[in-house]
């Protein structure tokens, strides 16, 4: 009967600690019995500690997290309010974003228009006079200048004249940005695969 079938159940062992049942939650596996704080779901990618159903839990950038591991890498504030991811592969919430955003539309309006530049200063890029006419005249980004035909995206060389997005210490356009995030999305896809596998492989072995 069902008591004697559950009596059965508790004196078996968990398949994951090697330890009896007994009167823990359990769940079934077609391995065998396994206590429920035993059953995990995959590996936080920050924490990297084990992710139980027990636990709340954040479907994210095609992997699983600790709710409270899921944060800005900025302010380390919760990103239930949305989100973007750097090219870097840092994750910042929708205020940080808008934080970015005005940095650079600060450093485009700090830009110089003039046509050869302040006296006695070369290039970031090229270290050449800022002078040179050849070089289409002078801007300013920060606290740095260049010729106009020196600041040009590093991924694909086009000019930035018309926007920049500033990744590390390096100027990109927006379309490379774009690239760089799908590029990030992938490697962290075939990570999420292999972790899988390893996962699959280990159950194998247990």
């Amino acid at each position: 009967n069902q008591s004697q079938v559950m009596s059965s159940i508790k004196e078996k062992l968990c398949i994951k600690c090697n330890t009896q049942i007994g009167t823990e939650p359990f769940l079934h596996q077609p391995e065998g019995p396994i206590h429920q704080k035993c059953f995990t779901i995959g590996t936080c990618p920050k924490c990297k500690k084990d992710l139980h159903p027990t636990e709340k839990i954040v479907d994210a950038l095609d992997q699983r997290w600790h709710l409270e591991c899921f944060v800005c890498f900025d302010c380390e504030g919760q990103l239930t309010g949305g989100y973007a991811v750097l090219p870097s592969k840092k994750v910042i919430c929708k205020n940080c974003v808008n934080k970015l955003k005005q940095q650079q539309q600060q450093q485009q309006q700090g830009s110089s228009s003039s046509s050869s530049g302040p006296e006695g200063n070369c290039c970031f890029s090229c270290k050449g006079d800022l002078k040179d006419p050849s070089k289409g005249g002078a801007v300013k980004i920060g606290d740095m200048l260049w010729h106009k035909n020196c600041f040009v995206c590093k991924k694909c060389s086009c000019s930035l004249m018309s926007g920049v997005v500033k990744v590390n210490d390096d100027f990109y356009c927006q379309a490379c940005v774009e690239v760089l995030k799908n590029e990030m999305q992938q490697q962290q896809m075939q990570q999420q695969q292999q972790q899988q596998q390893q996962q699959k492989q280990q159950k194998q072995k247990i």
